[in-house]
């Protein structure tokens, strides 16, 4: 109503609803929004005269790893395509240089990016018989395992890098995003129960936590100065050197499973003899041999080859169903006794 305009006043009436809106609430709303290397990205309301700057200080300013040199908008044009500007942070930032401070609009969607091979927290772990065991910060992208040992003192006396065991969890992340898990189990052959329900056979699973082993021929690397088997290191790698095992492990289908003093030169049965010889129910077609740097052979492979220290010999056992004679011929005596009764009553009638 304007002031003084007595024709727009209109006289009330009991059960009259008076409703008075605020400017926001029928003015609508303008939004911007910034992703990426900010404290809290996400949308932002936007407000008169806005600016880059302001955005960026209201999402909690840049991050440590944000690309200053080129920062992206996004804007939406009026006939709906899209236009692209960028932004020298560095300069409006750093520099406080004003003339790089774009005024925003509606929609705009500004992109910070992260500095290319950019990690805050480059760590590898060395454990087991090395000088100095401990964590590790990659001192440049690219430094080798060879280069890392030799920082951590490198081997002592006791070690046995023939048994290295290194492992890398970025492989495990890599068969989570790729689904490896389910591809499997959805290939799987289907097959059907008594009473006629479908269900999928799995052959075998794969547990991503187990696959991160990289199979390594550390003595080798050492020996030839990194040249060999030269392996670039990732964050969060992790190496264990052991120290000179005991001897060799004998385990499953054999008659006393246990560790054999180790005898150069010796073949796998030499051990599986020492160790009681194998059981009626092995399944002596699917023994394994474990090398010591994790590779597995076959026993028709590994049979004739002379054991290494630090080898396992694996003897898996044969799954047999035992058969009750007597049960069965008890059975088959009472079907064949009743057969010949049903048969003389039907004869007789």
């Amino acid at each position: 109503i304007v002031a003084g305009d007595l024709d727009q006043d209109v006289q009330l009436w009991p059960k009259d609803s008076l409703v008075v809106y605020s400017v926001r609430e029928v003015t609508r709303q303008k939004f911007v929004s910034v992703r990426g290397e900010v404290t809290y990205p996400g949308k932002y309301r936007l407000y008169e005269k806005m600016k880059l700057s302001d955005l960026i200080f209201r999402a909690g300013n840049l991050n440590r790893n944000a690309f200053l040199l080129s920062a992206e908008i996004a804007r939406l044009g009026r006939e709906g395509v899209t236009e692209l500007f960028h932004a020298d942070l560095k300069k409006l930032i750093g520099e406080k240089d004003l003339t790089y401070d774009v005024k925003l609009k509606e929609d705009d969607q500004v992109f910070i990016r992260k500095i290319p091979d950019w990690e805050a927290e480059r760590i590898v772990s060395v454990e087991g018989e090395v000088r100095f065991p401990g964590e590790y910060a990659l001192s440049y992208y690219g430094e080798t395992l060879y280069e890392i040992i030799q920082r951590a003192g490198g081997l002592t006396d006791r070690a046995f890098p023939r048994g290295a065991v290194f492992t890398r969890p970025e492989i495990t992340e890599n068969l989570r995003r790729k689904n490896v898990s389910e591809i499997i189990a959805k290939s799987a052959p289907l097959r059907t129960d008594s009473v006629g329900r479908v269900y999928p056979e799995l052959i075998f699973q794969v547990n991503p936590e187990k696959m991160n082993r990289i199979v390594i021929d550390l003595e080798e690397n050492i020996r030839t100065e990194g040249r060999y088997g030269g392996l670039v290191l990732r964050p969060a790698d992790h190496l264990f050197v052991p120290a000179i095992p005991s001897g060799i492990q004998v385990m499953g289908g054999v008659a006393s499973s246990g560790t054999i003093h180790y005898e150069s030169g010796k073949k796998p049965m030499y051990y599986v003899d020492r160790a009681g010889g194998f059981l009626r129910n092995s399944d002596k077609s699917g023994i394994r041999l474990v090398k010591a740097d994790g590779r597995v052979l076959t026993w028709n492979k590994a049979r004739g080859k002379r054991i290494e220290l630090g080898d396992a010999i694996v003897v898996p056992t044969r799954i047999t169903k035992d058969k009750d004679w007597w049960k069965i011929f008890t059975s088959t005596a009472t079907i064949v006794g009743g057969i010949a009764t049903t048969v003389y009553i039907v004869n007789k009638l």
